[in-house]
């Protein structure tokens, strides 16, 4: 009876649900499953560990209480700054949060650290295309000198005085700039031929090529004609690669190795744009270039293949860089003018104009490279041998505009620009800690200068036998300012300050600058002109006597010749007059 009734209800209940009996079999069956799979779940029951699975009712051994597998379990783990090197460094911090800070603290300074010579094969020919670029990480710099790139070990280049890897391919040829790849497994560069005896400015002929420091192999992208300027940039993603080379700008697309930007003037012969630095910010699709000839700093951009914004005043910039944080672009010139623009609207934030005034050929410090702090709070400025700031490295504050600190290599006081020391090439470590120069002439190689929270940047004259000699600064400024030497002790009175001997001039006197020998210059000037218009006028003169003389005697001898031919003449015969004669 039973039976009968339940077969009853199932037919009743199948009609109505559109169901069937094999269908309440998988409903049963699937219960049924899923009932045991609950009961029987392994897996990772602590609930403290970071792979704790709550469905979990047998534990299998797989607990996991180190996430990031740094030997740290993860409830003893300490976020914080784990720099060493850093002004902020934490001690017990084991997970580094980003929030170390570095170099141009109120107490801090750069100290020399180590000089690569011609001894440990850093050659550095003057004003050679030279430069120095740290890799991604830090952990290696490229440097070019005659023809050769080496790749260094940042951290035991002082001891081991031995390049990691040299790429001596380009011995024929001058690399005359580089960049890392974003993640440091390439090197791009820019080769011309020999430039050495070529003199400048000309035009050359160069080609843009891709180095893979893994396999050794080069890759062409492309040779490009009559450039006159050089400067190169991998994007921030590593997918395009730009090149600013005087007449035209190119990009090439990465990722297929083709060319997708060639932008040049190169048909122009007045007035033309010229594209002498190339900057990448944050965005891959947009890159800051300086129109050398009309003045103007422009941003690019690639999706619209359109220069979309321009800088509102002349500023004919020298070189350009993006700060890291891409809120910011760096620019300086040939005559010491330093500069900071919003990267948004290209608007002048600050402009620092630089006098030249200790110096009588008045020769300005002209800016050869800029290198950005990581945390793009500072960027230092290389320049030439000319001028105040010459053969010196100077870090400025992006906010304030002050100059945080300031160092150089030796050079006499009486250097021209042609015999002192330029720096060629700067560039700044990723991890804040480190800046690298290279400079030529008088102590040239590569320079490494490291910070230390220890040292007091004061700036001042630091030769104690100059007028203005500062006892309490630190580094040179060149500043100094000298008397001259006469025989009468009212000029010098010596003073003694401790161990130190201090000058001190009674008589204030400057350097003389130009201006004060102009009306010399003029008055010599004047002399000589008169000199050589009277020598003029005696020779003019002397020659007219010569030939009125010259044509008096040429009369005399003319005349003498026929009164002396008329003598010599014998009558051919003698007429006479018979009549007269009687």
């Amino acid at each position: 009876m039973s039976v009968v009734i339940l077969v009853f209800l199932v037919s009743i209940y199948s009609p109505i649900y559109g169901g069937s009996s094999d269908d309440l079999e998988q409903t049963q069956i699937s219960f049924s499953s899923q009932g045991n799979e609950t009961s029987n779940v392994s897996g990772c029951t602590n609930i403290s560990a970071n792979n704790f699975n709550e469905n979990a009712t047998e534990d299998d051994g797989t607990c996991d209480f180190d996430l990031d597998d740094d030997g740290v379990l993860d409830y003893d783990e300490v976020d914080g700054c784990t720099n060493s090197n850093a002004n902020n460094f934490d001690i017990n911090a084991t997970d580094d949060d980003g929030s170390c800070t570095y170099s141009g603290s109120e107490n801090g300074s750069f100290r020399h650290e180590y000089w690569q010579g011609y001894i440990h094969g850093a050659l550095i020919r003057q004003h050679e295309p030279s430069f120095v670029k740290f890799s991604p990480d830090g952990v290696f710099y490229a440097t070019h000198h005659d023809g050769t790139i080496k790749i260094w070990t940042t951290a035991t280049v002082s001891t081991t005085h031995a390049a990691n890897k040299t790429i001596s391919q380009f011995t024929g040829g001058w690399v005359v700039d580089l960049d890392w790849a974003p993640d440091g497994s390439h090197l791009a560069m820019i080769v011309t031929d020999d430039l050495s005896d070529r003199g400048w400015p000309v035009r050359w002929t160069s080609s843009v090529i891709t180095y893979n420091l893994e396999s050794e192999e080069f890759t062409t992208l492309g040779t490009h004609y009559y450039n006159t300027n050089y400067d190169i940039g991998y994007s921030p993603d590593g997918s395009f690669l730009g090149a600013a080379l005087g007449n035209e700008i190119v990009v090439y697309d990465l990722l297929n190795g083709e060319k997708f930007l060639n932008y040049s003037s190169h048909d122009c012969t007045f007035l033309c744009n010229t594209y002498d630095y190339i900057s990448w910010g944050t965005n891959s699709k947009k890159m800051t270039l300086a129109w050398n000839l009309l003045g103007f700093i422009s941003i690019y951009d690639l999706d619209s293949q359109l220069f979309v914004n321009q800088s509102e005043v002349y500023y004919r910039a020298e070189s350009l860089e993006f700060s890291p944080d891409g809120n910011t672009i760096a620019a300086c010139t040939d005559d010491g003018d330093v500069a900071l623009f919003n990267s948004t609207d290209l608007s002048m934030l600050w402009e620092l104009s630089t006098s030249e005034t200790n110096y009588w050929y008045q020769h300005n410090s002209a800016c050869n490279e800029i290198a950005w702090s990581p945390d793009s709070t500072k960027f230092a400025i290389a320049n030439d041998g000319n001028g105040n700031h010459g053969s010196s490295v100077l870090i400025y504050d992006a906010i304030t505009s002050d100059v945080l600190d300031w160092f150089s290599v030796t050079r006499p006081y009486d250097c021209d620009g042609w015999n002192c020391a330029s720096i060629e090439g700067l560039d700044w470590s990723p991890d804040g800690n480190k800046i690298i120069l290279a400079a030529d002439l008088r102590e040239q190689g590569i320079h490494t200068w490291i910070y230390d929270a220890n040292i007091e940047f004061i700036p001042g004259c630091t030769d104690y036998t100059a007028q203005n000699y500062d006892a309490n600064a630190t580094r040179m400024d060149y500043s100094c300012e000298w008397v001259e030497e006469t025989n009468s002790d009212e000029d010098f009175v010596w003073v003694s300050d401790g161990d130190e001997e201090n000058v001190e001039s009674k008589n204030s006197f400057d350097l003389p600058s130009l201006d004060d020998f102009i009306p010399l210059f003029t008055l010599v000037f004047f002399i000589i002109i008169m000199i050589i218009i009277c020598v003029v006028s005696y020779l003019n003169s002397k020659r007219k006597n010569s030939v009125v003389s010259s044509i008096a005697n040429e009369n005399q001898e003319d005349a003498a010749a026929e009164e002396e031919h008329a003598d010599a003449v014998i009558p051919m015969s003698i007429e006479i007059n018979v009549r007269e004669l009687v």
